[in-house]
């Protein structure tokens, strides 16, 4: 009894005989191994089509927003230059009076940089040094004890940034 027998979409025919049970003494002709023109004893069939293999769709993956780390704040410099004090007063040289030199010292919050000096009128008084990271000494150079004498400094930073030092010649009364 011939038995057909499907492996992976590919047919695959066998000839089994039953031999239990068979008395027939019958043999089949016209076939000759290996002939390539000898009929065949095997039945032709069309070949199966192949199953068509289905995929399983699989989800798209939503991508998770991941947030962005939160800036550490900063101080940003521009509040501007700030003196103190904001007016010097001096003597003048020559006289017995005390102060003929002052300090005063610039800053700027968020501002590490040098400050400068400049614009001050030389006859009447100097600023040193001329470029410091905060303090700032005014000498008076004048011998005039007539008072209503004063020079302006103008403090600057790398930033473009000013500020306006007054600094006055005191009259000066022994």
């Amino acid at each position: 009894m011939p038995i057909l027998r499907v492996y992976a979409g590919t047919v695959v025919a066998a000839l089994f005989l039953a031999m239990a049970g068979c008395t027939s003494t019958s043999t089949t002709t016209g076939f000759v191994p290996n002939n390539p023109g000898a009929p065949s004893p095997f039945p032709t069939t069309s070949p199966l089509p192949s199953p068509t293999p289905t995929t399983t769709p699989r989800p798209t993956p939503t991508p998770t927003h991941t947030p962005s780390p939160t800036p550490s704040p900063t101080t940003t410099p521009g509040g501007g230059i700030t003196l103190n004090p904001t007016e010097v007063d001096l003597s003048p040289q020559g006289t017995p009076c005390a102060n003929k030199s002052g300090n005063f010292t610039a800053s700027e919050p968020g501002y590490s940089g040098l400050f400068t000096v400049s614009g001050f009128d030389p006859t009447i008084a100097v600023v040193t040094p001329p470029a410091s990271s905060g303090t700032f000494t005014a000498t008076s150079v004048t011998t005039n004890n007539g008072g209503g004498l004063r020079t302006t400094a103008t403090v600057s930073d790398t930033l473009g940034h000013s500020a306006l030092e007054t600094i006055r010649i005191a009259i000066c009364l022994p």
